[in-house]
């Protein structure tokens, strides 16, 4: 899901010190130290970041009418419209609203009381809320570093043409800069997200449930305990694979296409069929002396046509080499060449 340029944050609610646990005090002492290191590591490297967009756009606006055609412009204008993504997230300021909610209403808030002990702690809504923009904003912040590295590449490449040399080698070092300022965002954000899920843990245990270790893997495990019952439901069931329908066909006689001589009678057959389905029923069997003399017909009738086959097989073998022996012109020599009729004409010219 795309994260939102702009997202309201809900209407605050702030609760006194008191009401806090006073275990969970040194816990939100930490909480908000670390949320001071986070605000300002953010103010520096996004100012920088803001300057480096500022002569970005300057670039863009005296050479696109330009470039606008060529294939490296469309680099700068990717690299312009991500880093107005990421400050229209103004990701700072909710971070300084959060840590600033821990002396209760803006209207109370004065430079004197934000040097002395926090007096209030917000509501959970308002620190899901932070944590989740801090998410939504890591992974933007991830996927524009991936496409500056690409950026500083195709920038890299065209530099080799030496075309517009000045301009190119410029924009790249604005890439790689916008990269670096970013790795320290990301490594910022980080920061927030830890100290807002340890704040959530010490505010409402409830809330926190969700982004604790123990309760993913919890989660994992029901997961995988309940697609292990489905699973042997299916395999009770016969539905864990569609094997279609089968099809009964009638069984075919073994002695189709042989000669009528060598057929077997019809009553072995029938006999070893009925023995069969009435040992499957559990009837009494019919005798062994029929399954043998079935058997043993069977086998009789096999070897005969084998025989019979080998022989054929020998036959066309002999008649074909004894073919290629005498030739297509061997029966033509052996008949004797009638006479030529002589008539009135052949005996005038003395043929």
């Amino acid at each position: 899901m795309m994260a939102q340029r702009t997202a309201a944050p809900p209407q605050p609610s702030y609760s006194p010190r008191a009401a806090a646990d006073s275990a969970a005090r040194p816990q939100l002492d930490a909480v908000l130290k670390q949320l001071k290191s986070c605000t300002r590591r953010l103010r520096a490297a996004l100012e920088s970041h803001r300057t480096e967009l500022r002569v970005l756009e300057r670039l863009y606006y005296k050479g696109k009418n330009q470039h606008r055609t060529a294939l490296f412009w469309r680099r700068v204008v990717e690299m312009r419209r991500y880093g107005g993504r990421l400050e229209g997230m103004n990701v700072h300021t909710l971070v300084e609203d959060l840590r600033l909610a821990f002396w209760g209403d803006p209207s109370m808030r004065s430079s004197k009381a934000l040097k002395g002990p926090w007096t209030h702690t917000p509501d959970t809504a308002s620190l899901l809320f932070v944590l989740r923009r801090c998410s939504e904003c890591k992974t933007l912040v991830s996927k524009t570093r991936e496409r500056l590295q690409e950026t500083y590449r195709s920038f890299t490449l065209m530099m080799q043409s030496g075309a517009f040399i000045q301009l190119i080698l410029t924009l790249a070092a604005i890439a790689s800069r916008l990269s670096i300022l970013l790795a320290e965002v990301l490594s910022a954000l980080e920061v927030c997200a830890r100290a807002c899920s340890q704040a959530l843990q010490a505010l409402d245990t409830r809330s926190a449930q969700p982004f604790s270790k123990g309760a993913i893997q919890g989660a994992q495990i029901g997961l995988n305990s309940a697609v292990g019952e489905v699973t042997a439901i299916q395999r009770h069931k016969g539905l864990g694979e569609d094997l279609g329908l089968t099809v009964q066909r009638p069984p075919a006689s073994r002695t189709d296409g042989l000669p009528p001589s060598l057929h077997v009678e019809d009553n072995f057959s029938s006999g070893a069929v009925q023995t069969v389905e009435g040992d499957a029923l559990g009837e009494p069997s019919a005798s062994v002396a029929t399954t043998s003399i079935v058997t043993r017909e069977r086998m009789s009738v096999k070897r005969t046509t084998t025989a019979a086959v080998i022989s054929r097989v020998k036959a066309t073998s002999a008649s074909t080499r004894e073919g290629k022996r005498k030739g297509p012109g061997a029966d033509a020599k052996q008949q004797p060449k009638e006479k030529k009729k002589r008539d009135e004409i052949d005996d005038i010219f003395g043929f």
